[in-house]
């Protein structure tokens, strides 16, 4: 009877032993990081990007910080408006303008304001006053509302006038404001103080998202052209430069490209009798290693920029790089 009792003893604990082993092995208990719960570095390269995991499970110290859904992407838009200068941007919640255009612009920059889902403006820059970059600002910040407006040097009178009647801010910047739009950074690199130059007091921005570098440089010329160079050589090469003054000869030099080194170049240009762009100027950006776009030949150019880096190029007219400019 001791005996029987002793075996069922043995058997109850082996059995229990069993169980707890079972249990322990089933929890996963190895050291290497586990990339699917969170731990350790993760190895999938969208997850340093802000793009959800495809791991199907995750813990629930990585739900509760990651977001419901992947970040939207950024679309900056350079408007074809002829002999001028539009730029769009929308990236989450902002809606941003940089410049408007000749005067009647309006409608070509609604249009493209509409095809990237932008309804009203939350901010608008005006790099300058001459009229081929601000003359349709008046309009079109009565149409579409904005809150401020980014000028370098005075405003003129209708510009006074439109945030007049629409309750807009007008706020003068200098060299090192910083903004955020959405998913954008905004540096302003240029003015540092205001001359009676206006093309070369031009508000630059230099845009940074998802890894992306842009220089968006108004009519930018001379000596500050110089210093937003040495600024930009600091970092790495630009993706992306808006090309100063339509293409004119008088800037974008071999210094600037050289600190720069722009991979891409957009030239926002239309029939003109200055000679823009000047067939020089697309020599030394292409001596440079930049590819080269215009708006007179393909078009209103627009670029979506995924939370990954990945960048997709959309031309209304052609999609083909400027090789040459006819003299």
């Amino acid at each position: 009877m001791a005996a029987l009792s002793r075996r069922r003893i043995v058997l109850i604990v082996t059995a229990l032993m069993l169980s707890l082993t079972i249990v322990v092995t089933g929890c996963g208990t190895s050291s290497q990081p586990n990339e699917g719960t969170g731990h350790g570095t993760p190895t999938n390269p969208n997850a340093a990007a802000g793009v959800s995991s495809p791991t199907p499970m995750a813990s629930p110290s990585t739900s509760k910080s990651a977001p419901v859904r992947a970040a939207s992407a950024t679309r900056i838009a350079f408007v074809n408006v002829g002999q001028g200068d539009a730029i769009l941007i929308r990236s989450g919640s902002a809606d941003v303008l940089i410049d408007g255009g000749p005067e009647g612009s309006d409608g070509a920059v609604a249009a493209a304001m509409k095809r990237i889902g932008i309804r009203d403006l939350d901010t608008v820059v005006v790099s300058h006053m001459h009229a081929d970059h601000a003359a349709a600002i008046d309009e079109l910040s009565e149409r579409f509302d904005p809150e401020r407006l980014l000028v370098a040097g005075p405003a003129d009178n209708d510009l006074k006038q439109a945030a007049r009647s629409t309750g807009a801010t007008i706020i003068q910047v200098r060299r090192g404001a910083t903004y955020r739009w959405g998913a954008v950074k905004a540096k302003v690199l240029s003015p540092g103080d205001i001359s009676d130059d206006a093309n070369a007091d031009s508000i630059v921005l230099l845009l940074e998202v998802a890894g992306r570098r842009l220089l968006l440089t108004g009519d930018l010329t001379g000596p500050n052209e110089e210093r937003v160079g040495r600024i930009c050589a600091r970092d790495p090469p630009l993706f992306l430069l808006k090309v100063a003054h339509h293409g004119s000869s008088y800037s974008t030099d071999s210094g600037f490209l050289a600190d720069a080194g722009p991979t891409f170049a957009v030239i926002s240009v239309g029939a003109n009798s200055y000679g823009h762009p000047a067939p020089e100027t697309v020599s030394r950006l292409h001596s440079s290693g930049a590819k080269v776009y215009t708006t007179q030949k393909n078009g209103t150019i627009t670029l979506t920029i995924k939370p990954s880096g990945d960048v997709k190029w959309q031309f209304s007219k052609s999609s083909k790089q400027v090789t040459e400019v006819p003299t």
